[in-house]
């Protein structure tokens, strides 16, 4: 019984422990997290990001990684892709527009990022935003389960 007890502390206790490190990754790149969401269509190298975080790129990499699950640029472009299906959602805007808003060079560019996250075109939410209920728009993209992916 004694072992099992122990054995239930040490896991529960490493776990409490890898919690805290979680926090303290994410309050160190908080700035950089903080600057990518006012700006998502704004160019950030690592260098920079690096900087932010009084860090060296390699350190901050490690360390962003460890944070977010994923690099820095696949964490730009989840952000811009998110962005994206509010914008075509919510507004009136051409989709080169948005693109160009959010820092893709153009729309050819934004198109296959659209196609690799979602697995369609925007213009195909574009044109169904105007005709469909959100709930059937939410059912041609799985924006759930890329948000949540890793």
């Amino acid at each position: 019984m004694l072992h099992t007890l122990t054995r239930a502390f040490r896991s529960s206790s490493q776990e409490r422990a890898k919690v805290l490190q979680a926090r303290i990754r994410a309050t160190r790149i908080q700035p950089v997290l903080e600057h990518l969401q006012k700006d998502p269509g704004g160019r950030l190298a690592v260098s920079a990001a690096a900087r932010m975080c009084a860090t060296s790129p390699a350190s901050f990499s490690r360390l962003f990684k460890l944070a977010t699950g994923m690099t820095l640029g696949a964490y730009v472009n989840r952000l811009r892709m998110t962005r994206a299906i509010q914008l075509i959602e919510t507004t009136d805007d051409t989709i080169a527009s948005i693109a160009l808003d959010l820092g893709f060079s153009d729309q050819s560019h934004f198109n296959r990022h659209f196609r690799r996250s979602f697995g369609t075109r925007p213009v195909l939410i574009e044109a169904g935003s105007r005709r469909m209920p959100a709930s059937e728009r939410r059912d041609l993209l799985d924006v759930q389960a890329f948000l949540s992916a890793p």
